[in-house]
């Protein structure tokens, strides 16, 4: 995701919390987030990693602030997953799993969001 549309989209009147707070949150996550990603990678090898082995590390294709931000905005019922998807130029099962993924975490953290006013359609 371009900065100028991570700015954009992370504008108080959309996440329903102020910029600063959203970066605390997001930097509150990050250490759940890396122990969630090990967690799943070691789900899916079905065991420890071996030495020698290719690393299997698969780059995410939005990153950790970006999902915070993806399910804070899909909490709020901003708008679809289609409309994240078409927004950040992937596939709508993407922005499923940033949301599945960071949801949880999102409330261990106490976050709550409250429904937007409006709901947008399309990413125009």
């Amino acid at each position: 995701m371009g900065a100028q549309l991570l700015e954009q989209l992370s504008h108080p009147a959309l996440t329903g919390i102020s910029r600063p707070d959203l970066e605390q949150l997001t930097e509150r996550l990050a250490p759940r987030q890396l122990a969630q990603a090990e967690r799943l990678s070691y789900q899916r090898r079905g065991g420890p990693r071996r030495s020698g082995a290719r690393s299997g590390v698969f780059h995410q294709k939005i990153s950790n602030r970006e999902r915070v931000l993806v399910a804070v905005l899909y909490q709020r019922r901003l708008c679809t997953m289609d409309v994240l998807a078409d927004l950040l130029k992937v596939c709508r099962s993407s922005i499923g799993n940033a949301i599945r993924e960071t949801r949880p975490l999102l409330e261990q953290a106490g976050h709550t969001s409250t429904p937007a006013p409006t709901g947008y359609r399309t990413a125009a």
